[in-house]
């Protein structure tokens, strides 16, 4: 996916996972531009003012670091950060997972990076984040897979679809 206007937030229809999700990406090759930002999202209620949980990572400019955070009714709210300690590339993943209302933030497949209990949202649909600042360059993600966590039906994750490499997030945007 990449975006060339900001910021977007992106949910898979095709699965309805249940209370216990996760989403995950690879940041993509293409990191142009200053700022920029992408991330994941779970449990997203779709709808105009989308309500979900969100991890962003900062990749360049003045947006570096990491910040998982809730958007309730149109206004978002930090929930934990590492105040900028993280420094993302090409190929790094990020996995946001929620079950019950503890939410962990992994890089990379290890380690805690963020954590934080909140039940504001107790289910929806998993998806993606990207953000870049007007002018700047594009934001890119790759790989994108979520579903129930853990996953015990092979059918229950959206994992290697086309439009995970490098598909225009406005083809799968809106009602996947």
């Amino acid at each position: 996916w990449h975006l060339s206007h900001t910021p977007e937030y992106e949910h898979v229809n095709a699965i309805s996972p249940g209370e216990a999700q996760y989403s995950k990406v690879a940041m993509g090759a293409d990191w142009a531009g200053t700022p920029a930002e992408a991330g994941v999202t779970i449990r997203v209620t779709p709808g105009t003012l989308r309500n979900f949980y969100q991890v962003a990572c900062g990749y360049t400019g003045d947006r570096t670091g990491t910040q998982l955070g809730k958007r309730v009714d149109g206004s978002f709210t930090d929930l934990a950060n590492d105040s900028g300690a993280t420094t993302w590339a090409a190929a790094d993943t990020v996995k946001l997972s929620g079950s019950g209302s503890s939410l962990t933030v992994q890089r990379n497949g290890s380690g805690t990076l963020l954590n934080a209990t909140d039940s504001a949202h107790a289910s929806g649909k998993v998806g993606i984040y990207l953000f870049r600042a007007v002018g700047g360059g594009e934001a890119y993600v790759d790989d994108f897979e979520g579903g129930d966590l853990p996953s015990s039906e092979p059918g229950d994750q959206w994992e290697g679809h086309p439009f995970s490499s490098r598909g225009v997030a406005k083809q799968v945007a809106r009602g996947f």
